[in-house]
């Protein structure tokens, strides 16, 4: 009797997470939807870009959730030195990577992240590989990757990168749908744009 009660129980708390995610999913369908004409060339482009490294919804997710599509493109509170861009790469691990030792070029490098969207999505799209690499035997690979982005090693074993690795889930779902809606990639004329 106690293991059919379990049972009844796990199945309703599933029942109740789909259908939560369900909501959150068509919440964020409608987030779409009202964005901007430059924030959706912000999304546009960083599904093209991380298309061929089978990242397009990916770097789509991370520039929505970190930055609104390019509306927030600084958060000073985020790491010890900051992150910016639409990717919010953290500041101190772009330093690292390009072996700057002087302040004069940290400024340059937040300023080439923050205005440089090709550079920030090389940076981005680095980070992404990387953790996706760093997991590849990983059984929750993809989420695990999210988790990185934000938590570093701790990923899934942080609640904050569980939390972070959950919504960007939840926003790749509702990208793919609205790009099924939508059909963003195609011209008026119907033909693909090329990537």
């Amino acid at each position: 009797m106690k293991k059919i009660l379990v049972s009844i129980l796990t199945m309703l708390a599933l029942c109740v997470s789909v259908y939560a995610s369900e909501a959150v999913i068509n919440s964020y369908v409608k987030q779409l939807e009202n964005l901007t004409k430059e924030q959706k060339k912000i999304m546009l482009y960083s599904y093209r870009v991380g298309e061929p490294e089978d990242l397009g919804y990916s770097l789509a997710a991370i520039a929505w959730k970190e930055s609104m599509f390019g509306k927030y493109m600084l958060n000073l509170a985020d790491g010890r030195l900051g992150s910016f861009g639409v990717y919010h790469i953290l500041l101190e691990y772009a330093i690292a990577r390009a072996r700057i030792k002087d302040d004069w070029n940290t400024s340059r490098l937040a300023e080439r992240l923050m205005y440089d969207l090709d550079f920030s999505a090389k940076e981005a799209i680095g980070e992404l590989k990387f953790w996706k690499n760093y997991f590849r035997k990983n059984k929750y690979q993809w989420k695990s990757m999210f988790a990185a982005y934000n938590a570093g090693t701790a990923a899934l074993k942080s609640k904050k990168g569980k939390q972070y690795a959950d919504d960007a889930v939840l926003r790749v779902k509702a990208l793919e749908r609205y790009f099924e809606k939508h059909d963003p990639l195609k011209t008026k004329s119907g033909k693909a744009k090329k990537k």
